[in-house]
């Protein structure tokens, strides 16, 4: 009898062993996702706060922006801080993983200085381009742009060119998941694409509530 059981256990050790691994895999998918469950809203949430980021914003064309406009804003029940910034809008098509996309994107000046929605800049460049752009982790992470190599968008069949200068983290536009993506740009690029008509200057206000 003892010979027949192990005869029957050599015979099926196949079927033992691959549901042991698919028990282990299980094990640490479940793992992984309580992790994820648990501590992942956590750290958003620290994040999010750590960088003063906005919970509402909405952009205006420039020649609409007002004083009047953020005093207004600044007076709705429950809003407790407003920033305005100006930036440049366009639905720019650009190479997604060896796909093209259409994506609307910011174009803003890195050197403003904000109180609201901050950043923080992580890799930087050996060497900074003038005519540089700062892209967010999203597009570094996913997208595949590395630090000293272009990144390219193409608008009515004009192309236009960045070095990327570095990778960013920021909670407003750092990710597609709004339908908006956020690009920062050195001085000199974006003054060279404030008189482009394929850009769209704006008014961005930042609220805080």
């Amino acid at each position: 009898m003892g010979g027949l059981v192990l005869h029957n256990l050599k015979k099926a050790k196949g079927q033992f062993v691959s549901f042991c691994l698919v028990m282990t895999i299980t094990a640490l998918i479940l793992s992984t996702s309580l992790v994820l469950l648990f501590q992942t809203g956590n750290a958003y949430d620290k994040r999010f706060e750590a960088l003063n980021t906005a919970e509402v914003s909405v952009s205006v064309p420039a020649q609409l922006a007002s004083d009047a406009l953020a005093e207004d804003l600044a007076r709705i029940d429950g809003v407790c801080a407003v920033e305005s910034h100006e930036a440049l809008f366009a639905a720019a098509l650009q190479e997604f993983q060896g796909s093209e996309f259409t994506m609307n994107t910011y174009f803003y000046r890195l050197s403003d200085e904000r109180s609201i929605s901050l950043h923080t800049i992580g890799e930087t460049a050996a060497h900074e381009e003038e005519g540089g752009a700062y892209i967010p982790l999203y597009l570094s992470a996913l997208g595949g742009y590395r630090t000293e190599e272009p990144i390219r968008y193409l608008l009515d069949g004009e192309e236009y060119t960045f070095t990327v200068n570095g990778v960013l983290s920021e909670m407003q536009y750092g990710n597609y998941g709004t339908g908006f993506i956020g690009i920062y740009l050195t001085d000199k690029a974006y003054d060279g694409l404030t008189a482009d008509e394929h850009f769209i200057p704006v008014s961005e206000y930042l609220i805080r509530t």
